[in-house]
């Protein structure tokens, strides 16, 4: 990927879905957090998908949520991220189900593995009957 410095303040980036715009300053485009969070969210979480399928629990619906713990002694870094699937499905899961599918998205998820030696990582699924409306 190439990125082009905009205006000073931002880089821009073509992708196969358009233009993506990165800056510190939010009204300028994503910040870097926000598109480092997102790629853990989205890995784990086609990760999760894949084990599911692969598993054949149904799902009705799966929703990611990350938080990030930073370090502001060690350059702001990521110290420690919870990464929660709130997974909707018909069916049900033993703990050991639950916990198994934990490890095997971390296990196998390359962005997660990309920062694991780093950066402590806890990956949550939380079952749903339904959608709430």
């Amino acid at each position: 990927m190439i990125f082009n410095l905009e205006d000073q303040h931002a880089f821009q980036t073509e992708g196969h879905f358009g233009k993506l715009h990165i800056s510190t300053d939010e009204s300028l485009g994503f910040k870097p957090i926000e598109l480092f969070l997102s790629s853990m969210a989205g890995c784990s979480g086609s990760m999760l998908l894949h084990l599911l399928k692969k598993k054949r629990i149904s799902i009705s619906d799966l929703q990611m949520s990350v938080s990030a713990e930073r370090d502001s002694g060690a350059a702001n870094r990521i110290s420690a991220l919870l990464i929660t699937a709130e997974l909707f499905t018909p069916d049900t899961l033993s703990v050991h189900q639950n916990e198994q599918l934990s490890e095997l998205v971390i296990k196998n998820c390359g962005m997660l593995q990309t920062i694991s030696g780093n950066t402590s990582v806890d990956f949550k699924i939380n079952l749903r009957s339904q959608k709430d409306a």
